[in-house]
Parts: C-alpha cells; structure tokens; sequence
C-alpha cells in the first residue's frame, strides 16, 4: 500500500476550505468598509445640510432673496425657494454638492409667519 500519496488529497481539501473562509471574510470586511464609507458620507452631508439651514433661518426675512451658496471645505450648499399653495408657506430646496461631484437634494415647508420650518417634504 502506498501511504504516501494519501496526505494529498487531506491537504488539498484544507487549502479549500482555507481559500473559501479567507474570501468569505474579504468579502465581510469590504462590506462593512464600503459601509462605513456610505454612513461617514451621509453624515458629512447631513451636517452642511444642517448648518446650512442654520445660516438660512438666520437671516429668516431676506429667505425669498434668491439662489445663495453656502461653501464647506466638503462641499457646498445651494439653496433656492419656490412658492407653495398657500402664500404663507414657500419651498425651501437644498442641493448639496459634495467635492466628489456628487448631489443631494432635499425641500422644506418653510412658515414665513413664525419663521419656521414646518416639515421635510422628500
């Protein structure tokens, strides 16, 4: 009987099993990394958003003034305003620009009354 040729296949077998857990956990870190990315991404976003608005309810009775861009060392915040139904309220429409080129856009229900935001319309 040869005993020599039987370690083979035992060993062929392990490297197998090694190559499919090690491209499972490539596959489980890259996931998570890409995550990461995408969450830290809309964060950044989120926040030039936010103190753009800030900006924006400060100087809450020139609001209707026209187009203005808030510059951010990510990005920047443009942002311009529509009429609604009621002559009380007006469209708030935010467009983020990331430094990528990518854009985020996103509206509010402004009150020009008190000077509020009423609600996120998308």
């Amino acid at each position: 009987m040869n005993e020599k040729g039987a370690v083979y296949p035992y060993v062929l077998v392990f490297f197998i099993i090694l190559q499919a857990a090690v491209v499972w956990g490539t596959g489980i870190y890259l996931s998570r990394y890409q995550t990461s990315k995408e969450l830290a991404n809309y964060y950044e976003t989120k926040v030039m958003e936010t103190l753009a608005l800030k900006k924006i309810l400060a100087n809450a009775p020139d609001i209707e003034s026209g187009p203005k861009t808030y510059p951010y060392s990510a990005g920047k915040v443009e942002y311009t305003t529509k009429p609604y139904e009621d002559p009380q309220y007006v469209i708030l429409q935010l467009t983020t620009i990331k430094g990528n080129g990518a854009s985020f856009t996103s509206s509010f229900l402004y009150n020009k009354n008190n000077g509020k935001i009423e609600k996120a319309l998308n």
